[in-house]
């Protein structure tokens, strides 16, 4: 299920300038980061570091996770290094929330992707 408050408190650990208030400790966040030189075109970049996050994301399922037959996020499997995508579409998480925030400097643009879910 979409949550805007989980949109809000993505945006709220993304920004070290503001005030947090996701102190929740069933929040659960992932990250990524992007960067592009020489594009004009910052639609396209955005949705390219949207894709390239959830490509990342997911790809940790076929080149990392070996299957987990009773689904459940043991030390075995965190030591697959394969926690970004899983605790997301896992388990009992229920609720994300996505953003994407955007820099632009000439001839950079860097994009930070993030999804907030919950409970983690």
């Amino acid at each position: 299920t979409w949550s805007e408050k989980l949109e809000k408190y993505g945006y709220d650990l993304a920004l070290p300038d503001e005030e947090c208030v996701a102190t929740e400790d069933v929040l659960g966040f992932n990250i990524f980061g992007y960067i592009a030189f020489g594009e004009e075109n910052i639609e396209n970049v955005v949705s390219d570091a949207i894709f390239a996050g959830l490509n990342n994301w997911t790809s940790e399922l076929k080149y990392r996770y070996e299957n987990e037959p009773k689904n459940k996020y043991t030390s075995y499997v965190i030591q697959q290094n394969a926690s970004n995508f899983i605790q997301m579409a896992w388990g009992k998480t229920h609720k994300i929330g996505c953003g994407a925030m955007v820099d632009v400097l000439r001839p950079f643009i860097s994009v930070i992707f993030f999804c907030s879910y919950q409970p983690r």
